[in-house]
């Protein structure tokens, strides 16, 4: 379950990433292990696009996150959300060490 809150919005759908279990984890550390800003974005979403993560990195090492979530695609109550989410790129190496262990519960 992905709940999605900011600020006057709220959504919650049920997703899976049955084909690639550690998926964002890894791409978090993948992100984890830029020690300087990127260029472009990086994005890492699920089998069924229902749930979406990208992340650009500006000059001064601000990485933005910008969440969406999907439901009941392909209906004509087929709806999107997205928020954004901003955290330093010192901050990663930690976001990603709980993501692991959020996903696999084994400490990295």
């Amino acid at each position: 379950m992905v709940e999605l809150e900011a600020y006057e919005v709220a959504a919650r759908a049920m997703v899976s990433d049955f084909m690639d279990g550690g998926g964002l984890a890894r791409w978090l550390e993948d992100l984890a292990v830029h020690q300087l800003p990127w260029k472009g974005e990086k994005r890492w979403t699920t089998y069924e696009k229902d749930f979406t993560i990208s992340a650009t990195c500006g000059s001064n090492g601000s990485v933005q996150f910008v969440v969406t979530l999907s439901g009941l695609p392909g209906s004509d109550e087929e709806w999107h959300v997205s928020a954004g989410l901003c955290n330093d790129l010192g901050q990663l190496p930690s976001l990603a060490k709980a993501a692991r262990r959020f996903f696999t519960d084994v400490p990295s």
